[in-house]
């Protein structure tokens, strides 16, 4: 669904997001279900502002959190959930205040901390980071704040990219 707008329509309007928040939480042991889940819920946000609206209303920023807090030692699981959470506040501000409201910020950083080596965890959480500081003032102090530049600087020391590079100018408005 990741790259057919049509059929992230036909399967939200088919209620595909709910059935996928459903399957999170009746399977929250499953580390397969969760990262499957959120991966799915991450590609049916990409590029799709009524599906980002729809997840979010439906408490799936809030089930995305969870779901990181739940699994905090599966790193598949941690970087999907990040890459989900990028997609859904990519450009929809209103999604980057449920994700605030959820300690979505805390949860970021807390997976970048505790999984420095790990590529693609670093990647989505910067990315995700880049997203949340484009949405607000607000948002890029509290990022600031909490220590974000120095994790992002850390991330593109240990693996350089755009991505990277790119949040890290979202956040501090750098060139």
């Amino acid at each position: 669904a990741e790259n057919n707008a049509e059929n992230k329509v036909t399967i939200s309007a088919l209620g595909g997001v709910e059935l996928v928040l459903g399957a999170i939480k009746e399977h929250s042991s499953n580390t397969q279900i969760q990262l499957a889940g959120c991966n799915t819920l991450g590609n049916l946000a990409f590029q799709n502002p009524e599906n980002q609206l729809s997840i979010a209303a439906l408490g799936g920023i809030q089930t995305i959190v969870g779901v990181m807090r739940g699994h905090h030692n599966a790193d598949d699981v941690q970087q999907y959930c990040l890459a989900a959470l990028g997609r859904l506040i990519a450009s929809c501000p209103d999604n980057a205040a449920t994700l605030v409201a959820a300690d979505g910020i805390e949860e970021i950083l807390s997976a970048m901390v505790e999984r420095r080596s790990h590529r693609l965890v670093q990647e989505n959480a910067c990315i995700a980071i880049g997203h949340l500081a484009t949405a607000g003032d607000k948002y890029r102090s509290k990022l600031l704040q909490l220590g974000a530049e120095d994790l992002i600087k850390a991330a593109q020391n240990q693996n350089s990219s755009e991505a990277k590079k790119w949040a890290l100018t979202q956040l501090t408005g750098a060139k």
